[in-house]
């Protein structure tokens, strides 16, 4: 994104050095500023407590989803129903779906959700870094066929709620009717529910 203002090439010299969190008192003298960093995810304050901790108030399981779909938050309920995911290193939800062995057991119907995950993260990749959106990307073409074969499809869907079914390691079959609700505040963030049927 190239600066157009102070604030941009205040933001740009951020990311380009590495930082990952800013602090600071929001005024007049920093709207400039603080809507530059909002619009670079990477550099965005960080979590926000207040999104970091919604889903331990949840009983349900609840995670957050970043804007490159990487789980940023989630609840003990979610890890348990999520082992696999929410508990491993690689939290990147397109990488547990295209990469991971598992993945192809727990999901129900495999090709038809992981077609559904793809197109939802096409829809809201836009608000992504583009940078960012391509290397994920570039890494998921070059190490899943699947993935290969379900982006030139070129589908765009809206995160849609609605039944899920899944192949919990220790549960067994499970149902569940999925929310997908996005922070007003954080509209860079979702907030997924999962409640059983």
């Amino acid at each position: 994104m190239p600066a157009s203002t102070v604030a941009d090439l205040i933001a740009d010299t951020l990311v380009e050095a590495g930082v990952s969190r800013i602090y600071g008192i929001v005024g007049d003298s920093l709207n400039g500023l603080t809507e530059a960093l909002r619009l670079r995810p990477t550099i965005a304050s960080g979590l926000p407590e207040e999104v970091r901790t919604f889903p331990e108030q949840m009983t349900v399981p609840c995670y957050v989803l970043d804007p490159l779909w990487n789980a940023c938050a989630a609840n003990d309920a979610a890890r348990h129903l999520f082992a696999g995911w929410l508990d491993g290193k690689e939290r990147n939800l397109l990488c547990y779906v295209f990469l991971a062995p598992d993945a192809r057991t727990f999901l129900d119907d495999w090709e038809s959700s992981a077609r559904r995950v793809l197109a939802e993260f096409r829809a809201v990749s836009i608000r992504g870094d583009k940078q960012e959106v391509d290397a994920l990307v570039q890494e998921l073409r070059s190490r899943s066929p699947g993935f290969e074969r379900l982006w030139y499809n070129q589908s765009v869907l809206l995160r849609e709620g609605g039944p899920r079914k899944f192949r919990h390691r220790i549960d067994g079959p499970v149902d569940f009717d999925q929310t997908t609700l996005i922070f007003t505040t954080w509209p860079q963030y979702q907030l997924v529910t999962v409640r059983p049927l």
